[in-house]
């Protein structure tokens, strides 16, 4: 069973030790693989890129290390990372009868475009003119004029993701970079009452589940609470990252879905 742990935008693979380090222990047969591909990418970097370098990784990673083949692949994806690997399945058709769990860490499956926080809305506004961070665009569907013509609505007609047994998705309320909605992929009567990002969201998370074979799907929600760096707080950006870097909080996770790795 190979265990493919992917950090998130502007990450490394030592953001996913804490899980690296539990499922170690939990699962002492297992091969834990971390990719390095998309860590210190500069801000040109788009969704598609990295996705590709995934695959590229991944591949070659298997047929070194596996040659004999897989008995299960399995994703644990922290913020973008879970929305490159569903970029990557497309390039790994060799794989897809491997396919098992994939569990997302509070990865913005339908954008942030619903976000509420004004200051995390002027941080994006600010690294996109002066960061030109493209991924940032593509992130809240303003990729392109036509947003049903987005990078992440294209990525939510692909039928690729729809392959694994089970799925869990995970998120905290307190996150204020991956709203929880987003998270889950829930539609819920806020979003649905939005005039214009209403039937976006709704179709694009009607396109995700429409391929799925699987019904084993979770919602995962964990309360963060901390009293760490007030502004980091007021953004929902302590949360976002407490998901991946509290030992306690990886703990929980993997205790709690032991079978989904077994």
């Amino acid at each position: 069973h190979l265990i493919v742990l992917v950090h998130g935008l502007g990450g490394s693979e030592l953001d996913m030790r804490n899980y690296k380090n539990q499922l170690a222990k939990i699962y002492p047969n297992s091969d834990l693989f971390t990719p390095v591909a998309n860590k210190r990418l500069g801000p040109e970097a788009d969704l598609a890129l990295m996705s590709k370098n995934l695959a590229e990784e991944l591949e070659s990673y298997v047929r070194s290390v596996h040659p004999a083949g897989l008995a299960k692949l399995s994703f644990i994806a922290h913020s973008l990372g879970g929305l490159v690997v569903r970029g990557a399945l497309p390039n790994l058709k060799s794989l897809h009868k491997n396919l098992f769990t994939f569990m997302s860490l509070g990865s913005p499956h339908l954008g942030i475009a619903s976000v509420s926080s004004n200051l995390v809305n002027f941080g994006v506004k600010m690294l996109k003119e002066f960061g030109k961070f493209k991924v940032l665009s593509e992130l809240d569907l303003t990729d392109s004029k036509d947003p049903y013509k987005s990078a992440l609505f294209r990525l939510s007609t692909l039928p690729d993701f729809g392959l694994f047994k089970n799925y869990v998705f995970v998120s905290s309320r307190q996150d204020g970079y991956s709203p929880l909605e987003s998270a889950q992929i829930l539609i819920t009567p806020e979003i649905e009452s939005n005039k214009t990002l209403g039937p976006l969201l709704t179709t694009m998370a009607q396109n995700i589940f429409s391929s799925f074979k699987s019904k084993q799907i979770t919602r995962f929600t964990i309360d963060i609470r901390t009293d760490r760096n007030l502004l980091d707080k007021l953004t929902g950006k302590t949360a976002h990252i407490e998901i991946t870097s509290s030992p306690k909080v990886a703990q929980a996770v993997l205790y709690r879905f032991t079978e989904y790795f077994n």
